[in-house]
């Protein structure tokens, strides 16, 4: 109720404000050349490739930075493909009357035809033309930008290695358009500065800290350097060309017309400010999009977004509530002895049974956890279902494989023999080559 009156008020007050229908158009709001609004977006928990570590991370903490030197952010943790269409269309509606526009993208990214293309968590890229529906197009993203304000800066750390890449490239096979590794390299308009992570073609690391060793470094100067944008970004070039060992090389491609700054001081909004209602609202959403991600991280990037709003009391609990979650022993303790519970656990996965594997996931259980002396995890044990269960529903068994994966499972992990990856050469092994399980971890 008290939400529901929250938002008739400022109904009734954007009406009374606004002084009737006849005079909306006549009090359109004016640029303000001096702000700056950035949407922020990192995809970590992706359904059909390889989950990445770093990306939910990098997107919470890009957002701190920014919102600490006055950007106003919009921001995005593992967005499927409406949830991304959505946030680009709040964004290029707020650009409209800021003076600076700034996008930051954290994930998988691919090129096909020198089209670069960001990918939502639940793309597959099984066809060609799942380019059109699946994928958002860079370059939708930066026209946005360059119609509507007068400077923009693109941030791109999202050329990690794709598998479903190679996934499109077999369905291109008989097309002349042709998949590569990482980005393609992209003309700026007018206004306009791309960062990428690494140089064209090539493809990024994913670090092995919080934080990518790109967004590691940018994060830094943007937090601490008072030089334009250019000589900012030669210094994260020396860092993670020295992080790297020199695999990894920033680039960056300017047409601006003009010098760019991070403002310091005065200029910058801080944490002690008092919020604002346009803060409030701000703080409303982002505390939407945080609790969404079930992310301690980003909660804790929330609350110290967000210290002297109503969300952020709501969030100091939820992380609580995340942080017991987490310490609870990987297998839920139940009346039974630990063996009990992990020979109930090896049952459940090797009879495919979904809702009881799903009430696991959602009681906690880590689906990385080793589950014998082979250092076996679910994914390992997946494969032994086509040995032991030839009547098996091959679909049903690759659907437990997505929600796995879903769930944070990772492919990488090795088992006591150490195969790389284990999961897919069990699956080749036991189920065949045209297995849907063995298609979904190819």
């Amino acid at each position: 109720m008290r939400k529901l009156l929250v938002w008739c008020s400022l109904v009734l007050a954007a009406v009374a404000q606004s002084g009737g229908a006849a005079r909306a158009q006549a009090s359109k709001p004016a640029r303000d050349a001096s702000s700056r609004v950035a949407l922020v977006i990192g995809n970590s928990k992706y359904v059909h490739a390889s989950a990445l570590s770093n990306p939910a991370n990098d997107a919470a903490d890009m957002a701190e930075a920014l919102r600490s030197v006055g950007v106003e952010v919009l921001v995005g943790i593992d967005l499927d493909k409406p949830a991304m269409d959505r946030q680009i269309r709040d964004f290029s509606n707020k650009v409209g009357n800021a003076g600076a526009a700034i996008f930051f993208y954290a994930g998988h990214g691919l090129q096909v035809a020198g089209t670069n293309y960001l990918m939502p968590v639940d793309a597959q890229l099984s066809t060609a033309a799942a380019l059109d529906f699946e994928m958002v197009r860079l370059d939708l993203v930066q026209r946005a930008m360059e119609r509507a304000a007068s400077a923009n800066v693109i941030f791109l750390d999202a050329c990690r290695d794709n598998p479903l890449s190679r996934s499109l490239a077999r369905s291109l096979a008989t097309r002349s358009a042709g998949e590569a590794r990482g980005l393609a390299r992209t003309e700026s308009g007018v206004g306009t500065l791309i960062s990428f992570s690494t140089q064209p073609g090539n493809v990024a690391l994913d670090g092995s800290g919080r934080n990518s060793p790109f967004t590691t470094a940018l994060i830094r100067q943007i937090r601490t350097s008072e030089e334009s944008l250019n000589d900012l970004l030669i210094q994260v070039r020396r860092e993670v060309i020295k992080e790297t060992n020199g695999e990894q090389v920033p680039w960056e491609h300017s047409a601006m017309t003009s010098k760019f700054y991070f403002p310091r001081g005065k200029t910058a909004r801080t944490a002690s400010a008092p919020p604002s209602a346009e803060t409030g609202g701000e703080a409303e959403r982002a505390w939407t999009e945080a609790k969404a991600s079930g992310n301690p991280a980003v909660v804790e990037a929330f609350i110290r977004s967000f210290p002297n709003t109503f969300y952020a009391a709501l969030a100091a609990d939820w992380l609580e509530a995340l942080k017991s979650r987490a310490a609870v022993a990987e297998l839920r303790p139940s009346s039974q002895s630990p063996a009990k519970d992990i020979a109930d656990l090896r049952a459940a996965l090797l009879a495919v049974d979904t809702p009881k594997i799903a009430k696991l996931l959602e009681s906690g259980w880590n689906p990385n956890t080793a589950l014998d002396a082979e250092k076996n995890t679910a994914l390992h044990l997946l494969p032994e279902v086509c040995e032991k269960s030839p009547s098996h529903d091959p679909n049903a068994l690759a659907d437990l494989a997505r929600r796995l994966v879903a769930a944070g499972a990772r492919r990488d992990i090795a088992n006591q023999w150490g195969d790389r990856p284990p999961q897919l050469a069990g699956a080749r092994r036991y189920c065949g080559p045209q297995h849907p399980l063995t298609a979904f971890l190819r």
